[in-house]
C-alpha cells in the first residue's frame, strides 16, 4: 500500500516538474521585450550617426568645391562671392541648407607676425542671407603659423547645425559638423574687392 502512494506522489511530483521545466510558452515574448529597447537604440542611433556622417561629407565637398571656384577669380565683387555661396544649396542636396553657414574670406598674410592677417573681402551665407561678417582691412589673428607671410589665401568656413530627427533625448547635442580650407588663388595676386564694406 506504501509503495502504491509513493508511486503516484513521485508520478505527480514528475508531472509537476516536468510542467515547471518544459513549458516554454511566453518565453519569446518576454525574450523579445528584453531586447527590444536595445534594438531601437541601435537602430535609432545607426540611423542619426549615418545621417550625420552623410552630411559631413557633403560638408567637406562643399568647402572644397567652393574653394576650387573661388580659387579661379581674378578679382571679387559681392555678386561674385554670393553666386559662388549659392552653389552651396545643389552641393548639399538632399539635404536643406536653412542650417548651413558659408563663409569665404580672402585674406592677406602679416609680413612679420605669423599667424595675423588683413582681410581684404568677405561673404557669408547663412539662412539664404548673404552679409559680410568680416569688414575691409580687419586683422584677423589665430590663423595656422604654417601659412606663408606676405601671401594672399582664401578662406573657406562651412559649418552645418545638424538636429537629431529621431530620438533626439538620446542623442542630442550632436556638435555643429564644420569644416574649413585655405587655398592660394591660382591667378596668382588677386584685386581686391572694390564694393566689398
Amino acid at each position: 500500500m506504501m509503495a502504491g502512494v509513493s508511486t503516484r506522489i513521485s508520478l505527480a511530483a514528475h508531472r509537476a516538474g516536468s510542467w515547471l521545466g518544459v513549458d516554454e510558452r511566453g518565453t519569446a515574448i518576454i525574450e523579445f521585450a528584453l531586447i527590444l529597447p536595445m534594438l531601437m537604440i541601435l537602430y535609432i542611433g545607426g540611423f542619426e550617426a549615418s545621417q550625420s556622417i552623410s552630411i559631413y561629407r557633403k560638408i567637406s565637398d562643399l568647402t572644397t568645391s567652393l574653394a576650387n571656384i573661388s580659387s579661379r577669380d581674378t578679382i571679387y565683387y559681392k555678386s561674385v562671392i554670393d553666386s559662388e555661396n549659392a552653389a552651396s544649396s545643389q552641393i548639399m542636396s538632399p539635404y536643406p541648407t536653412s542650417d548651413l553657414t558659408v563663409t569665404m574670406t580672402e585674406l592677406t598674410m602679416d609680413k612679420t607676425t605669423p599667424g595675423k592677417a588683413v582681410v581684404i573681402a568677405n561673404r557669408r551665407l547663412s539662412n539664404g542671407a548673404n552679409t559680410t561678417t568680416r569688414l575691409k582691412n580687419a586683422v584677423l589673428t589665430g590663423l595656422p603659423n604654417s601659412l606663408s607671410a606676405g601671401t594672399t589665401y582664401i578662406l573657406i568656413e562651412t559649418s552645418y547645425n545638424y538636429t537629431v530627427k529621431v530620438g533626439a533625448n538620446l542623442i542630442n547635442p550632436i556638435p555643429t559638423l564644420s569644416d574649413q580650407l585655405y587655398i592660394l588663388p591660382r591667378t596668382g595676386a588677386v584685386s581686391p574687392c572694390p564694393d566689398c564694406d
